[in-house]
């Protein structure tokens, strides 16, 4: 399976992908993306079975970016990792289909 971690804080991404043994659950290729654009890049060449993806972003948020991989008619997994509490990220998250949303 593939994993692709979009998070604009370098560091917590790096953690994520450094401090899990992914193969251990089934992941054996992990990408790391820090903008929605990037992670757009990495669609088109690695079309991700998993996405963990932070919301808040510059530019772009995470949401934006999972509107466009539904758009685009991907079937990720999506799981938002977040430290915003806010109801309207989580509604939108719902409506979006996403799998999970972690505060």
């Amino acid at each position: 399976m593939k994993l692709l971690i979009v998070d604009d804080q370098y560091v917590s991404a790096k953690g994520l992908s450094d401090g899990i043994n992914w193969n251990k659950i089934g992941i054996d290729n992990v990408r790391i993306a820090q903008n929605a654009m990037e992670a757009r890049l990495c669609f088109k060449d690695h079309v991700p079975d998993i996405v963990l993806c932070d919301i808040e972003m510059p530019v772009e948020t995470g949401l934006d970016l999972i509107r466009w991989v539904r758009s685009e008619g991907y079937e990720s997994r999506v799981i938002f990792l977040t430290c915003h509490a806010e109801f309207q990220y989580a509604k939108e998250a719902i409506a979006l289909n996403v799998d999970d949303y972690i505060v």
